[in-house]
Parts: C-alpha cells; structure tokens; sequence
C-alpha cells in the first residue's frame, strides 16, 4: 500500500533533479564535515585543516572529506557530531516540513527540500554503516574502538530507521503539493 503511493507520488520528472548529484555531494560533504568542525569548536580543539573535497578511495579514510584538529587524544564527541546530527537533523525536519506542506505548492522545490535535509541523514548514517560493517573504518570504526560495538550497530539502527521513515513520510507528502499549472499565453501571465 505504502510502495504503490510513493510510486504513485514520483513522477519521471522528479528524477531530473539527480543531475545535481555533484551539487548534493559537496552538500552532503559539507554538513558532515561542518558538523565534526563545529563540536572541534564546542571542545576548544583547534582546527588545522577542514577538506569537504574527495581525498581517498572510499577505505574508510577520508573518503569524502575531513577535518583535522590539534588534539592528542581521540575526542568521541568530535567524531560522533554528525551522527548527533542525523538524529536531530529529521526531527526538526518533520517539524518543519509539517508546517511548510501548506506553504510550498512547487514539488521540485519540495523534492529538493526533502533531499538536502532528511534525505542527505539517511545517506550519511546508510554509507557510514556500511563503512563500518565492510571494514570496520570510518568515523564509526574509531568510534567503536572507544564505545562497544554493540552501541555503533544501535545507533545505526535507530538512525538508518528513523531517517528512512521521515524521508518516506515526506516523499508520501508529495501527493499534496499542488501540481505545476501551466500558464496558457492566450490566457496571459
């Protein structure tokens, strides 16, 4: 019932907005990274370097950017920053989004919405999961060298989950935007 109306609720159109994955990577990139910088900040370390550009191949090791900061211990609050992030980031998206489903009447402006918030969590916490599970690598790897590897596969859990319910939730909203009205120029603007 679900899967027919999120089939329903995407048009082929809608699939035009994946020429902009570039745009979204670097996005992504940015609030990942942003979030590590911004708890560096919170705990006094300095930051030395802050990359949201591709260094690596993806092992785990500054696969899509990285922050380095002048520390001589593992700080876990620095690492964990993004994943406080995809737990708070669709929260306050569904909030958000609840109250801008009556306000925003143009679907490619909604899908884009949907993506650069919840849409960019769940694939933050689904492609860092996988790091950790393949290879044990990635901020998650570190993290689960200082906390039990049982709270990393919780987290994930939670996190994949939640950010997969709020995304399908508001992609299911879609149904509710107003469709694109084409202006007929007899008729004027």
């Amino acid at each position: 019932m679900i899967l027919r109306r999120l089939i329903r609720a995407v048009r082929p159109s809608d699939f035009l907005w994946a020429f902009a994955a570039p745009l979204y990577y670097i996005l992504y990139s940015l609030r990942h990274e942003g979030f590590h910088a911004l708890a560096a900040i919170l705990v006094r370390a300095p930051i030395r370097e802050f990359h949201i550009n591709p260094t690596g191949a993806f092992d785990g090791t500054h696969s899509a950017g990285f922050v380095l900061v002048e520390s001589t211990n593992l700080n876990v609050v620095i690492l964990a920053a993004p994943y406080f992030g995809d737990l708070l980031i669709p929260l306050v998206c569904l909030a958000l989004t609840t109250w801008l489903t009556k306000r925003i009447s143009n679907r490619h402006l909604w899908l884009n919405l949907v993506f650069l918030t919840s849409g960019l969590s769940f694939l933050n916490s689904l492609l860092n999961f996988y790091a950790f599970i393949s290879f044990h690598g990635g901020d998650l790897g570190l993290i689960a060298g200082t906390v039990s590897p049982f709270w990393v596969d919780w987290y994930c859990s939670v996190s994949i989950g939640l950010n997969a319910l709020v995304t399908m939730s508001l992609f299911l909203r879609l149904e509710s935007i107003s469709k694109p009205r084409l202006i007929n120029p007899a008729e004027g603007p």
